[in-house]
């Protein structure tokens, strides 16, 4: 095995048990309890159905009367072999299946990690240099926590850094195959979204760059962008497919009336794009101030690589816009903006290319360590308890993320969990239909009951969030998985991966030494 595969392979596993042993254990998502459902029922009926009856209410109807959920195809199949593994074992509640199913993201947040470093020496930057820049990447920007939820932002920014870096890839060698398996990535993507059909052309501009000197000449430099371009219709023809063995129609918005009110899709651009940008509440350059940072180096990464900078800017900014137009740019409840981790790894190409002499190498340090910090804030406490706390159950008003801040408010909440633990009312765990379940998603308060008083009741909003934490304090009968067993097989595989890039990054240091 070469230096390279060592070091990439190596800290692989490295980040991935790492987001593992800081994941809730937990579905914290209404999206990510969908999914689960819909992933559930195809590996024990071969359904993408809705059956829980909780969930099914709210469900859009289809075919033979029967509920389905409006999210795609590839998030849940992304969850499959997780979900059948839970189901080889004794597993009545299905308390394993859902433990191991909130773990799906973590499983792309770590190939993103080793996807830069191929990506970064593909660029001409150093083995140790690309794997230090990834390593920021995988822990001190949204990538982190965004990779320890169900939520499905990491999994989408694999398939756009994958696609870019194979359409890249394929113009360097002049390679159809490369080509097509960009665009196959590229329809995994839009079956996650279909409206990430707007990012496709912006990441065929990577298909431009000029050939390398070894590359063969016989395909025409047009050929490489495009095949990959052909990823917009096959994405989208897929995903009427599933529509249609769903629906009967490839359009089924008409149907999302069945759902009762919902927010409208579009809300006003001024106020998305203040937020993502400025606001203390969801502020991309205060959740992950390492962008700074690639965008400084951005300029560098233009000098050597035109075509792929400008695609990398130009999808930065279509995802940009294009949130900013929603009326759930915010995309609560979650930490910080995450629709933008889906173009984050694609930004973060900039980083490798900084120029840290004098003064800047301090800043730089300063703002990963504030990064970092940021991204530890995160990892700590649940979610919805900020939202609770703030009564704040329905989507918000313009300008309310200018007032209000998880990332201000996360200190306090820590440190109230570390020196007073839950309140002595907190009786049960957590509130979720089922009251024997522990992973099942937290589900709302009533419309007549005080957010604040009802929180007090359970004792998830006052643990920390990493189920290394809270597992720990139930009853053995009543936890999900075993608890010391995972937690030394993982810090095993922890050093493991760590032992085994550490070996890649000094054999390579060792070929480049005179």
């Amino acid at each position: 095995m070469s230096a390279r595969a060592q070091t990439v392979l190596g800290f692989f596993v490295f980040t991935l048990a790492v987001y593992i042993l800081s994941a809730p254990g937990r579905i914290d998502s209404i999206d990510g309890q969908t999914r689960y459902e819909v992933t559930q029922n195809l590996v024990s009926f071969g359904e993408p159905v809705l059956r829980d009856p909780w969930l099914a209410g709210g469900g859009v109807p289809g075919l033979e009367g029967k509920r389905y959920s409006f999210y795609n195809a590839s998030p849940s199949l992304a969850a499959y072999p997780l979900v059948w593994l839970g189901g080889q074992f004794d597993d009545p509640q299905a308390e394993k299946r859902r433990f191991l199913f909130s773990l799906t993201t973590a499983f792309f947040g770590a190939g993103l990690a080793a996807l830069l470093v191929l990506f970064w020496t593909d660029l001409g930057v150093p083995l140790r240099r690309a794997a230090g820049w990834s390593a920021v990447h995988a822990f001190a920007t949204l990538a982190w926590p965004a990779s320890t939820t169900v939520l499905d932002q990491v999994q989408q920014g694999f398939w756009v850094l994958l696609a870019a870096w194979l359409v890249f890839r394929a113009a360097r060698q002049r390679s159809v195959l490369l080509a097509v398996g960009g665009c196959l990535a590229l329809a995994v993507l839009i079956n996650h979204q279909p409206n990430f059909v707007l990012l496709v052309p912006t990441l065929a501009l990577a298909g431009l760059s000029p050939p390398a000197a070894t590359a063969e000449r016989r395909t025409p430099r047009w050929a490489i962008p495009a095949v990959f371009l052909l990823g917009a219709p096959l994405g989208i023809g897929l995903s009427f497919y599933y529509n249609i063995i769903r629906f009967g129609t490839p359009f089924f918005l008409d149907r999302l009336n069945e759902l009762g009110d919902q927010p409208p899709f579009f809300g006003s651009p001024i106020d998305g794009l203040l937020g993502l940008l400025f606001s203390p509440g969801k502020s991309i350059l205060l959740y992950s101030p390492v962008v700074l940072l690639a965008v400084a180096g951005w300029f560098a990464l233009r000098r050597r690589w035109k075509w792929l900078a400008w695609a990398a800017a130009g999808t930065f900014l279509m995802q940009l816009v294009f949130t900013a137009f929603l009326s759930f740019w915010h995309g609560d409840w979650c930490w910080g903006p995450r629709y933008l981790m889906v173009v984050l790894p694609l930004v973060s190409l900039g980083l490798a290319f900084l120029d840290l002499a004098g003064w800047k190498k301090g800043a730089a340090y300063g703002l990963i360590a504030a990064g970092l910090g940021v991204q530890l804030l995160g990892l700590g406490v649940v979610h919805e308890r900020f939202f609770f706390e703030n009564r704040q159950l329905n989507w918000p008003r313009p300008g309310h993320y200018f007032h209000v801040s998880a990332w201000l408010t996360r200190p306090g909440e820590v440190w109230q969990i570390v020196t007073e633990g839950p309140p002595a009312e907190a009786v049960q765990f957590a509130p979720t239909p089922y009251p024997e379940t522990e992973t099942y998603y937290i589900t709302g308060v009533l419309p007549d009951e005080d957010p604040v008083e009802w929180m007090r009741g359970y004792q998830v909003f006052y643990r920390l969030r990493p189920w290394t934490f809270w597992l720990p304090t139930l009853p053995p009968k009543e936890r999900p998985v075993p608890f010391a067993l995972p937690l030394i097989a993982l810090l095993l595989t922890a050093a493991g991966g760590g032992a085994l890039a550490a070996r890649g990054l000094r054999r390579a240091g060792q070929a480049a030494a005179p």
